[in-house]
């Protein structure tokens, strides 16, 4: 044992205690996912008995489970099933949803990310060269020649054999219930619609990650690195570390000159890198919007002015940062959407449960220029950014509202 090294009474060193602490850990998140699973599960399932899609007697549900589940969902693209066969499938398909982005560390998981990346590309190039329509039809047909449905590597573990995409799923789930709403006016309802199909695609916000104990204040947390107190505090250290070269002689900048450059620096403002945007009510009754950058949200008197547009001065309806969840009404129904960029006249926001909306969206602006330069490149549709205007916000009855560790949502509800 080298020298000065800890020890504790009962024989067990620091490191053992660390190792020990981060298996809880993963225990702990192991067990709250299986139990979001097994109560999203018990969500629909509900749903489908209430919306009578499954019988209510738990006899004739498990006499259900006899029935070839792939085939079901390959069937019901064409041929009408009763209501019951439809809940089977249904209820198969929320069992399987499949893989949903994430945010991923550095490491083994980027490499992981990348294979199911690949994966997900060669199956869904799997399914087209196959002519298949859907998932469960490729899946069905699969099942019959007695090959895998699920997830596997291959022998040397380097790649998917296939791989399930969130996205798979959601069309499917349109695609089967266009087919039978037909069949079941009565019973696929546009009520019953949304309500599994939000149980059966939800997911979670990402929790925020919590800053470390500042080196200096011991009991106070970090500013994180977007906090506009720290961009402050980062822009005067750059520039306290700056230094004028004069022939052989260096100083160190005046205060005037740190200031001037100090104030010019504030004023250079980015699309993505404003601090807020504040929406105010017209006389009209309108709503009108204007982007504050960091520059003016840290001059003094700025955070005072908490019921007034800090430009306009008339009635603020709500200040908008990157990050904030919204709850609108868009194509029917509501949504939950977060703030991904803002710029004058427009909000530029995303699903709040998709964490990598940035990517895909160059992902899907690359394909659009290959398809332009007459590759056959498939565009992913399944993506696409919502942009409105702070007018747009008002007609779709938007509002801002929070979600706490649990994924409840607070809405105080809509105020024109």
């Amino acid at each position: 044992m080298r020298a000065g090294a800890r020890i504790f009474s009962d024989g067990r060193s620091p490191k053992t205690l660390a190792s020990l602490a981060a298996d809880r850990r993963a225990a702990r998140q192991m067990r709250r996912r299986h139990d979001r699973v097994l109560k999203r599960m018990a969500r629909f399932m509900d749903g489908l008995v209430r919306f009578g899609l499954l019988p209510n007697d738990d006899g004739e549900r498990l006499a259900l489970s006899a029935l070839d589940p792939y085939e079901l969902r390959r069937k019901g693209l064409d041929e009408p099933l009763i209501a019951s066969e439809l809940g089977r499938a249904l209820y198969h398909l929320a069992k399987r949803r499949g893989f949903k982005s994430s945010r991923k560390s550095k490491g083994e998981d980027e490499n992981e990310a990348g294979k199911i990346a690949t994966a997900i590309i060669k199956t869904r190039e799997q399914i087209k060269t196959e002519g298949c329509r859907t998932m469960g039809e490729y899946l069905a047909k699969r099942h019959a020649q007695r090959e895998t449905v699920r997830a596997r590597t291959t022998a040397d573990g380097k790649e998917y054999l296939l791989y399930t995409q969130r996205a798979m799923v959601a069309e499917e789930f349109d695609a089967l219930w266009a087919a039978q709403s037909a069949h079941h006016p009565n019973i696929c309802t546009e009520e019953a619609r949304a309500f599994l199909r939000d149980t059966l695609l939800f997911q979670r916000p990402l929790l925020p990650v919590q800053p470390g104990r500042c080196i200096f204040e011991v009991e106070e947390f970090r500013e994180p690195l977007w906090s506009p107190l720290q961009q402050q505090f980062r822009v005067l250290q750059e520039l306290n570390n700056l230094r004028v070269i004069d022939g052989l002689e260096e100083r160190a900048l005046t205060l005037e000159e740190r200031n001037t450059l100090r104030d010019a620096l504030y004023r250079y403002v980015k699309g993505d890198g404003n601090y807020c945007y504040d929406i105010y009510r017209l006389d009209n009754g309108k709503w009108g919007g204007d982007v504050v950058d960091i520059y003016t949200a840290n001059r003094p008197g700025f955070g005072l002015r908490s019921k007034e547009a800090y430009k306009s001065g008339k009635p603020l309806v709500m200040r908008l940062r990157q990050g904030d969840i919204l709850k609108l009404e868009h194509d029917g129904r509501y949504k939950l959407m977060c703030v991904a960029q803002f710029s004058d006249g427009k909000i530029i926001m995303s699903e709040h449960n998709e964490a990598n909306a940035d990517a895909r969206n160059r992902l899907r602006k690359e394909q659009a220029r290959k398809v332009q330069d007459g590759d056959d490149v498939r565009v992913d549709e399944s993506f696409q950014y919502l942009q409105k205007s702070p007018d747009g916000l008002r007609q779709l009855a938007a509002r801002l509202v929070g979600v706490d560790v649990l994924g409840y949502v607070n809405d105080t509800g809509f105020k024109a």
